[in-house]
């Protein structure tokens, strides 16, 4: 009689995740697809030499930012369309868990960031003064820099890495281990470079704004003085002039606690030898302002005409 086949049963293909896991090499997934990796290594190429071109260049000039930054987002987009053309060969669940579509993403996300970097620079420095704007420019390009070379070796080397089957060659090394090597030098100069130009940028508009500040005081003291001296009109005259001088940092404790003073001698004086007009004008400036200084919101007034448009103001903005 036949024998029966003791074995058990033949063993299941994989599927779901497994079938997923099965292929996770990038070297295995990308053998029939060498013609759209080739194009990689040149790309990241010349991707980091742009980058270093434009990291240089805006140590020793921020604006020329303008010109090497459209170059590398044009790069940028051309590894971007590498990245969509290996996407769009998986399927969804291979998008989302094997290591090609890991890879096409980083791609797509790495072509994309100079972009990101320009949009980001833009709305950082588009409200900035001169100075504020090269430093910022300085540190986001560093800061891009740091992030961007070592993703790009990356890159490069899986590229390499599938293309070749082999470890990088010598030359290459050498090339990794070159653009490597001025990266984080040419990233630590531009730190203590930018540090350096800006410490002194920083210094001169410190002692700008301290200059300011003497002036600002000295012409409240000396409408202080008129007041005291009773030239009252001539006073008056002058806190108004300081009351509207747009450059005066109110929000300094110096200064702030001062413009209760300066707005209830205005308000009182319009009042009782002025145009009644005009000291409601004032209270109005005065109580709006009170939104960022609360003490002029709290002002009591020797005089009943001036506490009586001053009441008439906050009744009418409550």
């Amino acid at each position: 009689m036949p024998h029966e086949s003791r074995g058990g049963p033949p063993p299941m293909p994989p599927t779901g995740n497994a079938a997923a896991r099965d292929e996770v090499s990038i070297e295995a997934e990308l053998d029939s697809i060498d013609e759209v990796v080739s194009g990689i290594p040149k790309v990241t190429e010349l991707l980091l030499a742009t980058e270093l071109v434009m990291l240089l260049s805006t140590l020793m000039v921020p604006r020329s930012v303008i010109l090497t930054l459209p170059i590398l987002i044009m790069l940028g987009f051309w590894l971007v369309a590498i990245g969509a053309r290996l996407s769009g060969r998986l399927s969804f669940g291979q998008k989302l868990f094997s290591r090609m579509g890991q890879f096409s993403a980083m791609l797509q996300s790495i072509g994309a960031s100079p972009l990101l970097l320009g949009v980001f620079g833009f709305l950082t420095i588009k409200n900035a003064n001169e100075a504020t704007a090269n430093l910022a420019v300085r540190f986001l390009v560093v800061c891009f820099s740091i992030f961007f070379v070592p993703v790009l070796l990356w890159v490069r080397s899986k590229a390499m890495r599938h293309l070749s089957k082999d470890p990088m060659t010598v030359q290459s090394k050498v090339l990794v281990m070159y653009v490597v090597f001025v990266g984080i030098s040419v990233s630590g100069t531009a730190g203590i470079f930018s540090f350096m130009i800006n410490r002194g940028s920083m210094a001169e508009n410190l002692n700008e704004f301290d200059t300011h500040m003497a002036s600002y005081r000295e012409d409240i003291d000396a409408a202080h003085e008129l007041w005291d001296a009773e030239e009252r009109f001539e006073a008056v005259k002058e806190y108004k002039t300081i009351l509207r001088t747009d450059g005066i940092p109110w929000h300094v404790s110096e200064f702030r606690a001062e413009q209760p003073t300066l707005y209830r001698r205005v308000i009182e004086h319009e009042a009782d030898y002025g145009d009644p007009g005009s000291a409601r004008d004032w209270a109005l400036r005065a109580y709006d302002y009170g939104q960022r200084n609360e003490a002029l919101r709290s002002m009591t007034f020797s005089s009943e005409a001036a506490t009586a448009i001053w009441q008439d103001v906050v009744d009418a903005n409550q």
